[in-house]
């Protein structure tokens, strides 16, 4: 029996994470659960979360619990525990909706033509992080940039 495969495209991603902009569950100032109490940065389990609810496998510390990468994991190029997942890859080309960028400590979505979709201090926010000319969010301090395989075998 042939099993139609699941046809994610990188407008899922966009979609899921957009459907939560002004969202406080993944806030910093939130509770999220008994391990991330307000005060925690966030912005890494919002990405888990938008990949997990579109089937994109997040990329997790440990198989055996919810345990989502860091954001400084995300942004380590040289990343073993992404290097080892089949359906990751640095971007080539530049940017594109659905990647995932990080830097300086923060992880997000790309979500636009110069926007990314993350969690903020008090909520979920699209803007132009990782685009900016300067400063926080500034374009020379992305590290990484990761692209999901959306056309890879059991990805």
């Amino acid at each position: 029996m042939f099993q139609a495969a699941l046809c994610l495209t990188a407008s899922d991603i966009v979609e899921e994470a957009n459907k939560h902009i002004g969202s406080t569950t993944w806030a910093q100032s939130s509770f999220y659960s008994f391990r991330f109490y307000p005060g925690t940065n966030k912005c890494n389990l919002f990405v888990y979360d938008v990949l997990e609810a579109v089937g994109a496998d997040p990329p997790s510390r440990h198989w055996y619990m919810y345990s989502p990468i860091s954001a400084a994991e995300w942004g380590n190029t040289g990343s073993s525990v992404l290097r080892n997942e089949r359906c990751w890859n640095l971007c080539t080309g530049g940017k594109q909706n659905g990647d995932v960028i990080s830097g300086q400590g923060h992880v997000g979505i790309v979500t636009g033509y110069h926007l990314t979709t993350s969690a903020g201090t008090n909520k979920v926010v699209q803007n132009n992080w990782g685009y900016r000319s300067s400063g926080f969010g500034s374009s020379y301090k992305i590290t990484a940039c990761w692209r999901y395989d959306y056309y890879s075998n059991g990805c």
